[in-house]
């Protein structure tokens, strides 16, 4: 059977924002994503995977880890905007549906993944916690992450048999162009979107989720909360 390619992407900017000051959210800098990226590879590679797609990071996040591989993978480097914002991910999520790689690895938040869904809608994603709030990502081992997709790609499970669908919010907004949501929508009274952190629950008009989980950090732990009211 047919080695398939694994899609890599890494957000430079997750685990970076504003929340580090307010929150004392997790940070995770650049070289830490790099080697999270690299136990991946090593796990897809000995689990037979070893074709991949890289999407051009403005860091070489991706790029980075897979030149110390050398030959022992098969790299294709997939153009970025190079704008330094959601363009880049949204773009880069286009030019690797083009490739069709059998599933793709993201680090990321949920603000990542979002992105990446937002260019290519029907992706089979892996996505890794490097974010912030964390809720769709998986907090996994890099190296059995890597293990999972080497295993998919070359062909010892089945798309069908693995990945599970997941619900999207739709956004449509008057004069502005259509959005979407993996995990929350959140309607506020607040006039400036500012850092988009939400201080004050007076201020929320309606929250809209495709998941209630309690043990989440954000919105999607209100949920719950209102269920059991």
């Amino acid at each position: 059977m047919t080695v398939q390619t694994i899609g890599i992407v890494a957000n430079p900017a997750s685990g970076k924002d504003v929340r580090r000051l307010v929150a004392r959210a997790s940070v995770f800098d650049n070289r830490e994503k790099c080697a999270i990226i690299r136990r991946a590879l090593s796990g897809a590679i000995n689990a037979g995977g070893y074709k991949f797609a890289f999407l051009d990071d403005s860091h070489n996040i991706a790029g980075g880890a897979l030149l110390e591989l050398g030959e022992d993978c098969d790299a294709e480097r997939v153009p970025s905007l190079e704008t330094s914002s959601v363009l880049d991910t949204i773009q880069g999520a286009r030019n690797l549906k083009e490739i069709n790689p059998i599933a793709t690895l993201i680090l990321g938040g949920d603000g990542t993944s979002r992105a990446f869904v937002k260019g290519w809608r029907d992706s089979v994603l892996l996505p890794l916690s490097t974010g912030t709030n964390n809720v769709f990502p998986r907090m996994s081992e890099a190296t059995v992450a890597g293990a999972a997709l080497g295993v998919l790609a070359a062909g010892g499970v089945s798309v069908e048999e693995v990945a599970v669908p997941v619900k999207i919010i739709d956004v449509e907004i008057e004069g502005e162009s259509p959005d979407l949501a993996l995990i929350d929508a959140v309607v506020t009274r607040d006039k400036f979107i500012g850092s988009r952190a939400l201080l004050d629950g007076d201020m929320i008009n309606r929250i809209l989720l495709t998941r209630a989980e309690p043990t989440a950090v954000g919105m999607t732990a209100v949920g719950l909360s209102l269920i059991h009211i």
